[in-house]
């Protein structure tokens, strides 16, 4: 005539552990299916389980091979939001970056999709804006062994040519 009780929160027992199913997908402990109430006879309680995914934030590929600098990994509840790694007020990483080129300077846009709505694992990736770069061209004139600047072109676009000094 008792009603049954939770032995998690009453007694301190452990919660039931995780169940891996894979390296992007687990189990986790939510709540007992039912607590029976005024109890006559032998009754059955079993664990109910969410699902979580595994949502990866990766920066740029490395040598051209694929997507191998995971930047950040975060287990979602199915059906919530992953959270951006960036902004995160908790341990947020540092914005990802993309080596310049002689000809281009990478800046981090965004990521290539959204993190909302997690119902499987998912690989995110880092998106960058490219700028061409720019650079000063000095021009010298050697006379004696001593180097005698005669004019300095700033601000030129890789690929444009700078202006002859001498014509």
């Amino acid at each position: 005539g008792e009603d049954s009780y939770d032995p998690i929160t009453e007694d301190g027992w452990d919660t039931p552990p995780e169940i891996m199913l894979s390296e992007d997908k687990k189990l986790v402990f939510s709540a007992w299916d039912n607590l029976p109430k005024n109890i006559s006879s032998i009754c059955n309680v079993y664990a109910t389980y969410d699902t979580y995914w595994t949502v990866r934030f990766y920066n740029e590929p490395i040598d051209g091979k694929g997507y191998t600098d995971e930047v950040d990994m975060q287990w979602v509840k199915n059906g919530s939001n992953a959270v951006n790694p960036i902004t995160r007020p908790d341990k947020p990483i540092d914005t990802p970056k993309k080596e310049s080129t002689a000809q281009y300077h990478f800046t981090f846009s965004n990521w290539d999709k959204s993190y909302s709505n997690i119902t499987e694992a998912t690989k995110i990736y880092a998106e960058y804006s490219s700028e061409i770069r720019r650079y000063d061209v000095t021009f010298y004139n050697l006379e004696d062994g001593e180097k005698i600047l005669l004019y300095t072109q700033e601000n030129i676009r890789y690929g444009d040519s700078a202006i002859d000094p001498s014509t």
